[in-house]
């Protein structure tokens, strides 16, 4: 990719510079540097040790000059910063293992363990990295290998999606964080209250885990493209699939798309989007193997009205950009951010993206998100209401405290404020509220009023689902290969849909039965 790309993706990810960064050998210093008993004087001592701690960090960069700022903030009469006067783990030198995981790996030790050990400098980390999948793509295999690493390894903090969140709470390997909860007064009252919901849900009841993102699906509009084509849509109560499609359909004949599917190598992945938001199901696991259900008329109602957009116009798909791509690339064969069609279905990754080539001058754009509401029973509920990692606390831990604390940071106000401000986390929505300023809750109101049940968003999530991504795979090839059929005239709706059920029922049973451990 090109250097300007390159440059973009830093950004994003809100790296400091490298020549400023907080690297590791810093941190050593800074531990050399506070690794001193705190007995008899110990204010002074705390406070010799904070100041010798800022000094090394003063080199840190950008990121932590708030923080560190922050350390230094006294109240009247206190010799010790503010940061470090409450510290709870300030008399304990201790060493905490930390589960690693992609994404949340990367937050946390680029970003969160920085923060962490400003504010307790007495705590140090050590990364512990567990099994990866196989080819198979089983999940219920993964998360048995896991768990005898877990108790092998023993690791004092986790960081865990969801079903392996809720497979570990049951079998009584996470802490209860109920009462620390209350007694910390961490204010749940300030979280979004669906992922709360389904935090509780995996642990039957209890909480054993925070989360601080989540991540949903909203319908993108071009207000003026709506407003030139004298089109009305409803902001307020929210879209449901047929108020979709009816609304794009508007635009046939007027040059303009009324929709858009992102998508472009997976060109069927809009269609079935619509049809399990409006209640139908196309695949499911169901007595140890995969069952496709498209041949019904409900799927013949879809694929009409997604073919009859695709002829006339009002439906575009983005055009495959394979492998080898730039950032310019990406952005110009973007229907809706070129102002070339009037809506479009994403989460709040998409809108960070727009926003991305906005501050670049690239494109003048004009959107707003708007709810969509999913039909009661929709078989994708998780995509209107995913949990991004979840962190816990091994219930084996002997460090149970300290690993409580990270726990606490991480989900916390705090950091989640960072990740606001900085970008850093902007594939994912905050779970905290707190963290929104008035301009941010009005820019992200649609997405926290979505209407997913988080009991069915509990059901999906936690599904068996052994070899999901190659099913759907399957599902997918197929589908664009029949709707090209339909859309080019060759096949009725209902002729292509028995056609692709039989060849399903053929496949999907032998999904992941060909692959072998490696």
């Amino acid at each position: 990719m090109t250097e300007r790309t390159q440059d973009w993706q830093k950004r994003l990810r809100g790296e400091p510079p490298i020549e400023n960064g907080f690297t590791s050998q810093l941190e050593r210093k800074v531990r050399e540097r506070i690794r001193m008993k705190t007995r008899g004087r110990r204010a002074p001592l705390r406070m010799v040790a904070a100041a010798m701690s800022i000094a090394v960090l003063a080199g840190g960069g950008w990121w932590f000059k708030d923080d560190i700022q922050g350390l230094m903030a006294k109240e009247a009469r206190s010799d010790v910063p503010a940061a470090l006067r409450n510290d709870p783990l300030a008399d304990t030198a201790v060493e905490l293992k930390v589960q690693q995981d992609s994404m949340s790996s990367f937050l946390f030790d680029h970003y969160g363990k920085k923060m962490f050990i400003i504010r307790h400098p007495s705590v140090s980390f050590r990364s512990l990295t567990p099994p990866a999948m196989d080819a198979s793509g089983d999940m219920a295999k993964w998360t048995q290998a896991f768990e005898t690493w877990m108790d092998e390894a023993r690791p004092d903090v986790l960081q865990l999606p969801y079903n392996v969140y809720v497979e570990l709470a049951a079998k009584g390997k996470l802490l209860s964080l109920e009462s620390r909860i209350k007694s910390a007064d961490v204010g749940l009252d300030a979280y979004y209250e669906p992922v709360t919901e389904l935090l509780r849900l995996g642990g039957g009841g209890e909480l054993y885990g925070l989360s601080a993102s989540f991540d949903t699906s909203v319908v993108y509009i071009n207000r003026k493209l709506f407003e030139s084509r004298n089109v009305a849509f409803s902001a307020e109560s929210g879209m449901t699939v047929d108020e979709i499609l009816a609304t794009a359909a508007r635009f046939a004949g007027t040059g303009t798309a009324g929709l858009y599917g992102q998508s472009g190598d997976q060109t069927y992945k809009i269609v079935n989007f619509m049809g399990e938001t409006s209640g139908l199901q196309s695949v499911a696991y169901q007595d140890g193997a995969w069952r496709a259900t498209v041949g019904t008329e409900g799927w013949q109602d879809i694929w009409r009205k997604m073919a009859e957009g695709t002829k006339t116009g009002w439906l575009r798909h983005a055009k495959p950009l394979g492998n080898n791509y730039t950032y310019d690339d990406r952005m110009k064969q973007d229907a809706f951010a070129q102002g070339e069609a009037a809506m479009a279905i994403g989460g709040a990754a998409y809108a960070h993206l727009l926003e991305e080539y906005k501050s670049l001058g690239q494109i003048q754009d004009d959107w707003i998100a708007v709810p969509i509401k999913p039909a009661d029973g929709a078989p994708n509920q998780d995509s209107f209401l995913a949990p991004g990692t979840v962190y816990a606390v091994n219930a084996a831990s002997a460090n149970q405290e300290a690993a409580w604390e990270v726990v606490k940071f991480m989900a916390g106000r705090e950091f989640g404020k960072k990740l606001l401000t900085t970008g850093v986390q902007s594939d994912l929505l905050s779970s905290r509220l707190d963290v929104l300023g008035a301009d941010e809750q009005k820019r992200w109101e649609a997405f926290y009023a979505g209407a997913a049940d988080p009991a069915q968003a509990y059901k999906q999530l936690t599904a068996a689902k052994p070899s999901y991504w190659r099913a759907t795979g399957v599902l997918a090839e197929a589908g664009a290969k029949y709707m090209k059929a339909v859309t080019d005239g060759e096949l009725t709706a209902a002729e292509a849909l028995e056609r692709m059920q039989a060849e399903l029922d053929k496949a999907l049973p032998f999904v992941g039965l060909e692959v072998t451990d490696q």
